[in-house]
């Protein structure tokens, strides 16, 4: 599976929601998925991460690793951040499809082998995905797996173009909001998501909050999105969450943080798989876009997000 002269990245993840039948899913000649960790677990891996991150990372059911062949894969350099980044990069692309569950922090580390000798050069661990309870998920199958690839080969592909740092941030707040603990946190890096795709103007973004997500949602949820950009408010000023509300208890501000990140996630997902539309949203073409006419931007932007289905989704759950 790893050859002599080949570095190695590798992020596993231990009791993970996966419902994966192949033990390895190959997804180009140097990534791939695996149920059981790719590499046997000896008193070498003990010696370097002690024996209960040992034990969990020979129990893990979801590793994804990334090896490629390097000149001098006994110096720890450059080829180790970059196979670390390509597997980051489709775990990025995983948690945007679906939520990522597990039970012990996610352990990231690069390697070489050479002398048909493994070598641990890096190892961290990584914050745990955390979801809110309430939150629809699909278990990470081979259909699961094959649209992150999708999403994988379009970051790849979008990055590539250098356009796109406002949706690049976006992104990098989801993931932010995907491993706080922290409800609060949650709800304030998911509206940001929102706001990158929104760009609302300095002074009229509680306005543009309601009437630009129309595109996204349909028109009938002003007072929803009014709400979520209320409580993003609070949070912002370091109010108090119920601040300018009667009534609003925990089951409530669960529920509103659950539609503010699937609302966030099907904007990343319907992004990154309809190319024809990144052209409208790049850094310097944006702005344009949103002083189009409603009917020309519902053209581009064919498809609306079923909100009331996620809320009877989210009844059955709490």
């Amino acid at each position: 599976m790893i050859n002599n002269n080949e570095k190695f990245a590798i992020l596993t993840f231990y009791n993970a929601n996966v419902n994966l039948s192949e033990s390895i899913i190959k997804i180009n000649e140097n990534l791939s998925i695996a149920t059981e960790f790719p590499i046997e677990i000896d008193n070498y891996w003990k010696k370097w991460i002690g024996d209960i991150q040992s034990e969990k990372i020979k129990n893990s059911n979801l590793s994804i690793f990334f090896k490629e062949k390097v000149e001098n894969p006994n110096i720890i350099d450059r080829n180790n951040r970059e196979c670390e980044s390509k597997v980051y990069l489709f775990y990025c692309s995983l948690v945007t499809i679906t939520e990522l569950l597990c039970d012990y922090f996610p352990l990231q580390f690069t390697g070489a082998k050479y002398n048909n000798i493994f070598e641990i050069q890096s190892f961290s661990q990584m914050l745990k995905p955390e979801f809110v309870n309430g939150t629809p998920f699909r278990r990470i199958d081979k259909t699961v797996i094959d649209d992150a690839i999708q999403n994988y080969l379009a970051l790849i592909q979008l990055s590539s173009l250098k356009k796109h740092s406002r949706i690049f941030r976006g992104i990098n707040y989801f993931l932010d909001g995907i491993t706080t603990d922290d409800w609060k946190n949650k709800l304030h890096n998911y509206v940001r998501v929102i706001e990158a795709f929104i760009n609302p103007e300095i002074g009229n973004t509680q306005r543009q909050f309601k009437s630009r997500t129309e595109l996204f949602i349909g028109p009938s949820f002003h007072s929803l999105m009014e709400k979520v950009y209320a409580i993003r408010s609070n949070i912002e000023h370091v109010h108090e969450i119920q601040r300018g509300f009667d009534n609003l208890n925990a089951t409530q501000f669960q529920k509103l943080t659950i539609i503010t990140q699937s609302i966030s996630r099907y904007l990343l997902n319907f992004f990154l798989s309809n190319k024809n539309i990144w052209n409208y949203f790049e850094d310097s073409t944006i702005d344009e876009f949103w002083k189009l006419s409603p009917e020309k931007r519902m053209e581009i932007w064919s498809d609306n997000f079923d909100i009331n289905s996620l809320l009877e989704e989210i009844d059955k759950l709490i």
